[in-house]
Formats: structure tokens, C-alpha cells, sequence
């Protein structure tokens, strides 16, 4: 047998391998004695067919099977005495057969990159924090409040703090059409989304009002001629904002300072998840700029099927029936990259500076989740210390908060940064696999 080893790329080697006459013979007469046993041949016994017959017959197709029996024994055979470590299914780009019944084969497989771990300490990046001001708190307390409202009859669109419910029939050629037509639709004044024309018109108007609007309807929202006719009328009454609301809400003792001071409490805490997530992104982005190393297309087909398995954990648990995988693996292709340059970094980073899950990890996590689904607390710990893939959460958390010790930080107002330029919302590396691990807990619950 003859073996000779290419690099095609850092990931990508092909096995060119030779094996002659002898080296087959074996396999080819095992795959003969294999066929005989369950050829029918009229004439024979069932398993009493001779070898030579069966050679005639479907010899080429036995053959193959034992040429495909030999290579990846003597692969298999070859990685373990060379101490290779293909990642993936390796696959035979070619084979040709020699006059003296010998075959020559080429197995293309991939293995992990290897790649210097360059500076990961130090890395400069920009975090952005937010001031609430009274006005966002304001606001908040102004749609807590219309959360609340009641709906009260009215004679007329006074105001904006007013309901109606609307029939809007298409009119075409002095024709009502009835196909298309819009019934029962309500429309709150005071939504930003409401047509300012059909807003206009319904302001000041009674029950049984009609009156002609041109709207843009359909895809390409196109303008057409509706007769529009006001069927119920309701004012939006908001409570007060006291004490009294904020022990409906909150609970008794709660008091409208408190729930002020709660919606500025949130406001501060949306801001600080969402600029907190876009720090990190930045910090793993340049990291993954400085290391510039070839991603196996195996793992790349990983990372892009994770990205699918992700989209089915949404609100309707299922893909969208027009989604296109080819197109959306070649829109997201770029980005698999990357989330895989940054998976082997991190990787690389926990073992150099040997992170490790602490027994304050694994309780920290279990008290979180045991609140948010309401689990047992103990079956929450007993099971995230023995699951592989609560580890990588937390290693994968630890990384990034060893990124951020060690950052170069500037900090800047959100409202300052947005006076200079509109912040670009440049693609995030999810990090693998910390954004996968939703079911978790439901698991530890149901093992529970």
C-alpha cells in the first residue's frame, strides 16, 4: 500500500493511497461469499450459485462495495497509525482502477486550524451608557397608564382620547365593492400608526357619520377611494396616576414614587442589556479581526444550521413556509465564520488562562432560572452540574467577562454619540453557544 498526504488549504488534505491486488483481495472475497449466500440463480440452490457465475453477472456492483469496505478500513486504519484527526464525513473524489487489479483512490477530508493565539488583554472599545431623563420616564408612566384606561361611550371624536370602530367599504367607478372591504376595524387616535388623513376625518364625527377617504391599501399601497362609516364611539378614560394605580400594579404599600422610580429603574436596565450586548459584540469582533485563520466548511455548515435551529425557537416554533435555506445560508455565510473564528478563540482562551465553572456559577445560574420558570432550586443545580452544555454557557460567559476586565474602555452618552453620528447597528457574533441555551431548565424539570 502507497500513501501520500497534500495540504490543499490550512483545513483541506487529501490521502492520495494505492492498493494493489493483494491488499483487495480479501475484501473482494468476502464481498463474493456475502453475495453467494442470498443469490437465486434458476438452475441452483439458493447460496450454491458459483462464484464465477455471480462474477459475470454483478460482478462490477460487488466490487465497488468492496472497494468502498477497503478504503475506509484502510483509512480508518491509516488516520489511527498516523495519528490524524479528520473532523466531518471524509469523501472519495476519485478512484481508478489499474490493469493489474490494483485501485488508486483520493479521500479529501478537513481537520481543526491551527493558529497562533495572538493578543486577546487590551483590547479598546466603547461602551455606551444612557441618562433617563424625566421626559422617558414620563412617557413610559403615560403608556402604563393608557394599559389601564377604561373605555367610556361618547357621542363624538372629541379628541385623540377617543376609539371608533369603522366600516371602510372600497368605492370604484360609483360602485361598492364589497370584496376588500374593511369591517369592524377599530382605530385608536392617539396611535402613531394611524393614517393622518382617516385620523382628520374621523375627528369630530358621530355614530353613523360617513365620509370618502383615499387610502393606500396592499402590497405596493396603492391609493384607493374608500366610504368610510363610524359604528361605535368610546372615550379612553386614564386613571390617575396615584397611589391608588400603583398598588394595582405593584402590590399593596406601593406608592406613585415607587412606581416612578420602578419605570426608571427598567428604563436604565433596557438600556444597560442592550448596550451591554453591543460592548461585547464590539470586543468580540476585533478580537476575531486580529486572527485571521481558515474555517472548515464542516463547521461552517454547523454554525449555519444552529443559526436555522435558532429561528425555530421563535414565537410560531417553526420556519416560515417560503423560507429559502440556500439563500439564507449564503446571506449568513460571512457570519458563520466569524461565530466559528470565535468559538476556537474562546476556546482558546479558556485553556490558556484556565478558566473553570465554579461551584458560584453553577448556583448563581440555578437560583436565576429556578425563579424564572419556578423549578426546584436543587434539581436545577444537581442537573447544570452535570450537563456539557451548561459548562460551555458558563465558560463561554466567563471569556467575554475576562475580555472586559482586561478591555480598553471609553465610555460615551448615548444622546452625545448620536450628536456626532447615528450609531451604525453593525451584524453581532452570537456567543456560541451562551445565546443557545433556552430549554435548559425545562429539560432539568422534566428529569426532575
Amino acid at each position: 500500500m502507497e500513501s501520500t498526504i497534500r495540504q490543499t488549504t490550512d483545513v483541506k488534505h487529501e490521502l492520495d493511497m494505492t492498493l494493489t491486488k493483494e491488499d483487495l483481495t480479501p475484501y473482494l472475497d468476502t464481498a463474493y461469499r456475502d453475495a453467494q449466500k442470498n443469490v437465486s440463480m434458476k438452475g441452483f440452490r439458493k447460496g450454491k450459485v458459483p462464484i464465477q457465475m455471480i462474477r459475470k453477472m454483478y460482478g462490477r456492483s460487488i466490487e465497488q462495495d468492496a472497494y468502498d469496505e477497503a478504503i475506509q478500513k484502510q483509512f480508518a486504519t491509516y488516520v489511527q497509525e498516523h495519528d490524524l484527526h479528520p473532523i466531518g464525513q471524509p469523501s472519495i473524489t476519485k478512484l481508478d482502477r489499474a490493469e493489474d487489479g490494483g485501485i488508486t483512490f483520493t479521500i479529501a477530508y478537513e481537520v481543526m486550524p491551527q493558529f497562533e493565539l495572538g493578543e486577546y488583554k487590551g483590547i479598546s472599545a466603547q461602551r455606551i451608557y444612557h441618562i433617563t431623563s424625566q421626559e422617558e420616564v414620563d412617557e413610559e408612566l403615560g403608556r402604563i397608564r393608557e394599559g389601564q384606561a377604561s373605555l367610556e361611550p361618547a357621542e363624538s371624536v372629541a379628541d385623540e382620547n377617543h376609539t371608533a370602530v369603522v366600516d371602510l367599504v372600497r368605492i370604484e367607478n360609483g360602485e361598492y365593492l364589497e370584496e376588500g372591504a374593511m369591517r369592524d376595524m377599530p382605530v385608536y387616535l392617539r396611535r402613531d400608526n394611524i393614517n393622518r388623513d382617516l385620523k382628520s376625518s374621523l375627528l369630530n364625527t358621530k355614530v353613523g357619520d360617513t365620509f370618502t377617504i383615499d387610502l393606500p391599501t396592499g402590497e405596493n399601497e396603492e391609493m384607493n377611494t374608500y366610504e368610510a362609516r363610524v359604528k361605535e364611539i368610546k372615550q379612553v378614560v386614564l386613571p390617575e396616576l396615584n397611589d391608588e394605580l400603583a398598588v394595582k400594579l405593584m402590590g399593596e404599600g406601593s406608592t406613585v414614587e415607587g412606581l416612578t422610580e420602578y419605570v426608571r429603574e427598567s428604563i436604565n436596565a433596557e438600556f444597560e442589556r442592550r448596550y451591554s450586548s453591543m460592548f461585547r459584540d464590539e470586543l468580540i469582533g476585533k478580537l476575531v479581526e486580529r486572527h485571521h485563520f481558515e474555517v472548515p466548511e464542516v463547521i461552517v455548515n454547523e454554525v449555519l444550521h444552529s443559526f436555522v435551529e435558532d429561528m425555530k425557537k421563535g414565537k410560531n416554533k417553526q420556519l416560515p413556509a417560503d423560507f429559502d435555506q440556500a439563500k439564507f445560508f449564503e446571506e449568513n455565510r460571512e457570519l458563520a465564520i466569524r461565530t466559528a473564528r470565535w468559538a476556537f478563540l474562546r476556546d482558546r482562551i479558556i485553556e490558556k488562562e484556565e478558566l473553570k465553572p465554579e461551584e458560584t456559577d453553577y448556583e448563581g445560574l440555578a437560583d436565576i432560572e429556578a425563579q424564572r420558570y419556578g423549578l426546584s432550586y436543587e434539581t436545577l443545580l444537581n442537573y447544570f452540574k452535570t450537563s456539557d452544555s451548561i459548562r460551555e454557557r458558563i465558560l463561554a460567559e466567563k471569556t467575554i467577562q475576562f475580555l472586559e476586565d482586561y478591555a480598553i474602555i471609553t465610555e460615551v452618552e448615548d444622546r452625545e454619540l448620536m450628536a456626532q453620528q447615528p450609531p451604525a447597528g453593525a451584524p453581532s457574533v452570537p456567543e456560541m453557544p451562551v445565546e443557545q441555551e433556552t430549554a435548559t431548565s425545562e429539560e432539568a424539570g422534566n428529569e426532575g
